[in-house]
């Protein structure tokens, strides 16, 4: 039973115990916080871990001065590096062992079974002396929050909204341009852009983006800024350059805008309707 606690207090025993229930959040233990990598003999077959430090839970512990209760503590562990024998063609687990009952004794221990560890032991990664492999696990502190606010750049702001269930992207001042509900789905407001460079050369990058009117729709852009297509949301397509392409059950199959001006047209019977004079070279 967990007693009435409050610390720190004027008069309170400087308990090691009641230090580590002070740092006891879930947020910031359970990972390595610096060093503890690996470098395996695999002829011997050992490991060799980094100094580093990692940073343990316990849920309960018990005070040694009067036996009282104390929940969620944390421990930092500070180890020098330490050698471990493996055993061959196996996976080894390598785990902190605190060794809470010994003054400063943290050490590392192999197990070919994860079941052979203790509750109190922390996992930091496998090597798999069979296929010659190594694995690094817990190198960074779980997080969870009911509401997450972090800037970008002191422009943006990434934000949770509880009335829609949607991470937003805003300017700091209430102004979105991008929306992402649980499902993985994306949703850009009106006049907000998403750019996405398809290509590492910028003589051929793309960018899909909101088009900005207002009325919907997406836009190609060529990487210098140029537009390449115009998708409406009323299922228009005007073409900048290049060759369009469309399977459509309409009459009209294609059509064909130059300086938002419509030249021809395609019908379903493949003929070609213009509103001018079509040369040979033009591109539909």
């Amino acid at each position: 039973m967990a007693e009435q606690f409050l610390f720190p207090q004027n008069g309170d025993a400087p308990d090691a115990e009641s230090f580590a229930t002070l740092i006891g959040q879930d947020n910031l233990s359970d990972y390595v916080e610096r060093g503890l990598t690996f470098s395996v003999d695999y002829s011997t077959p050992s490991v060799t871990v980094s100094t580093g430090k990692v940073y343990i839970s316990r849920n309960t512990i018990t005070t040694d001065r009067n036996g009282e209760t104390r929940l969620t503590a944390n421990y930092a562990i500070q180890l020098p590096q330490i050698t471990e024998s493996l055993v061959s063609s196996d996976v080894n687990h390598i785990y902190v062992t605190p060794n809470f009952g010994t003054n400063d004794s943290p050490t590392i221990t192999s197990y070919t079974s994860t079941g052979n560890a203790s509750s109190t032991e922390f996992k930091i990664g496998e090597v798999d002396t069979a296929n010659q492999t190594k694995t690094l696990v817990n190198r960074e502190p779980a997080l969870s929050a009911k509401t997450l606010t972090f800037g970008l750049n002191d422009d943006f702001i990434f934000d949770y909204d509880e009335s829609t269930s949607q991470l937003v992207l805003d300017d700091g001042n209430g102004l979105r341009s991008l929306n992402i509900d649980k499902n993985g789905n994306l949703e850009v407001p009106n006049g907000s852009s998403i750019v996405d460079a398809i290509s590492p050369s910028s003589a051929a990058n793309l960018a899909l983006r909101g088009d900005g009117s207002g009325s919907g729709g997406v836009q190609i852009t060529h990487g210098d800024g140029t537009t390449i297509a115009d998708f409406h949301e009323s299922g228009d397509v005007d073409v900048s350059s290049g060759t369009l392409s469309v399977d459509s059950p309409n009459t009209v199959l294609a059509d064909w805008y130059s300086s938002g001006t419509k030249q021809a047209e395609i019908d379903s019977s493949g003929n070609i309707n213009t509103a001018g004079t079509l040369t040979e070279n033009s591109s539909l």
